[in-house]
């Protein structure tokens, strides 16, 4: 991933003076213009057509920083753990569901709402409980340990391959029937 990242700033930052496609993957299904070129036998056209956006050398000094801290090797191994869903969007969806964007609250209520979903988000709702001081009874923290052993079991199981699979089939499947049933499409007739 690292020599990928870098590859392709020295792709976008070429110039016909100074091309710079030593790493890029050689052969004719190579999706680099030039090593794709020299691979057919054909000359290599003008950097400023084939290259989509190409980085002026001014620009690229200034960009290059950026490219190094995405090939930083830390954040690499984060990217590497397979997953697919932002924590983040997991974790707004936990205020929402507390304080809905429909609604019109007060900014004591966001904050509220958001300190209990960090709290429920980090250490499930149990524990969100006792960090927040709730007082409660013997049903409450059983139906939170419910709640929390649902939510790891729910989990677990979108870890798994076959499952997964199942959810993609299922959007397919409903991407498919909304398009057969589109009467109207924007750009389309009537």
């Amino acid at each position: 991933m690292q020599n990928a990242i870098l590859v392709s700033f020295d792709h976008f930052s070429s110039t016909d003076e100074k091309p710079q496609h030593d790493w890029c993957p050689v052969g004719a299904r190579s999706w680099c213009y030039y090593q794709k070129a020299l691979a057919i036998g054909q000359e290599p056209g003008a950097h400023r057509t084939n290259v989509g956006t190409p980085l002026a050398p001014d620009v690229a000094e200034h960009v290059k920083e950026v490219y190094t801290r995405l090939a930083h090797v830390d954040l690499l191994k984060r990217c590497t753990l397979g997953k697919t869903q932002n924590a983040n969007e997991n974790l707004h969806s936990v205020v929402w569901s507390k304080s809905p964007k429909t609604t019109f609250v007060g900014l004591q209520h966001v904050v509220s709402a958001t300190c209990s979903a960090v709290s429920q988000f980090n250490a499930g709702i149990k524990n969100m409980y006792k960090v927040m001081q709730v007082p409660s009874g013997a049903n409450l923290l059983t139906s939170a340990e419910k709640a929390d052993r649902q939510r790891l079991q729910q989990a677990k199981l979108q870890t798994v391959a076959a499952s997964k699979e199942a959810r993609q089939d299922g959007f397919v499947a409903r991407t498919r029937t909304a398009a057969a049933t589109l009467t109207y499409y924007a750009g389309g007739e009537f």
